[in-house]
């Protein structure tokens, strides 16, 4: 009973946590793919192939690069740039160990999911990059990836 208690004022106070965001920027895992997920929206923004070049070649796996090198991304990465403008990465939307998928907002206007997904083990180096353009901006205050209930019980303890 008092579990249930505690597991229902818990989820009362983290539903007015996500309600009251003070602010719209994404909050990255603090792994090595959140780290490499969010430096991926800083080497974007700049605008400079060469720091993009950089970024693809120190996170992407070999392999990858091996069936298409940075040479043949640049262009692309220069279209999306020339269409989009930059990327204000606002929501990680979901993180897994191998995953991190971000809801950003073009420069222009346009909402974007960007998705990533890292090979396993230490490096986590990525395999995969895909920018989907959404309809229509995404609900903000849905809940992202889902926390375990020792961590759930952790910021009910902390609460109170």
């Amino acid at each position: 009973m008092v579990k249930n208690c505690l597991v229902s004022c818990f989820l009362l106070f983290s539903s007015l946590h996500m309600f009251s965001q003070e602010s719209l920027q994404a909050q990255f895992p603090d792994t090595m793919t959140g780290r490499r997920a969010s430096a991926y929206f800083i080497a974007f923004n700049s605008g400079d192939e060469n720091d993009m070049s950089r970024y693809l070649r120190q996170n992407y796996s070999p392999n990858v690069l091996e069936e298409r090198p940075v040479e043949a991304r640049t262009p692309i990465f220069r279209q999306i740039k020339n269409d989009l403008g930059t990327l204000e990465p606002i929501k990680v939307v979901k993180a897994t160990e191998e995953t991190i998928t971000v809801a950003a907002q073009a420069a222009r206007g346009q909402w974007v999911e960007v998705a990533f997904e890292f090979e396993p083990g230490p490096a986590f180096l990525l395999r995969v990059m895909r920018i989907h353009l959404l309809p229509e901006a995404p609900d903000l205050n849905a809940p992202t990836f889902p926390i375990s209930e020792a961590e759930m019980l952790q910021e009910l303890e902390d609460y109170i």
